[in-house]
């Protein structure tokens, strides 16, 4: 074939944020009122689907700062941050505050 130059990149890094007080840990059986984080997996699937390398976080509280946070830390790791939660105000802030940072893309 005579190519002697291949352009690679490596797998982007996705995190994956699942934030509420509601969210247990997958395998805790959840009181009435809690429910399981089984969103995080279904989306970390579908990242590895498309050949993505998900990175699951830890289960964020509705608490501004610790979703400030666990962003900042994010951004030091991925290429993307997905957020699963609840259409809070503290969501809806942060993601005000990181739009500032980085590009920010809402979905339903």
């Amino acid at each position: 074939l005579g190519v002697t130059r291949l352009r690679v990149h490596r797998r982007p890094r996705v995190v994956v944020l699942s934030s509420g007080d509601e969210i247990l840990p997958i395998q805790e059986k959840p009181p009435p009122g809690k429910v399981r984080d089984a969103n995080a997996y279904l989306v970390a699937a579908q990242v590895a689907a498309g050949s993505g390398l998900p990175l699951l976080a830890d289960i964020i509280p509705d608490n501004f700062q610790a979703l400030r946070t666990a962003l900042s830390d994010a951004l030091a790791e991925a290429d993307l941050i997905l957020i699963s939660g609840d259409k809070n105000h503290r969501i809806l802030q942060c993601a005000g505050w990181a739009s500032k940072t980085f590009p920010f893309q809402k979905t339903a």
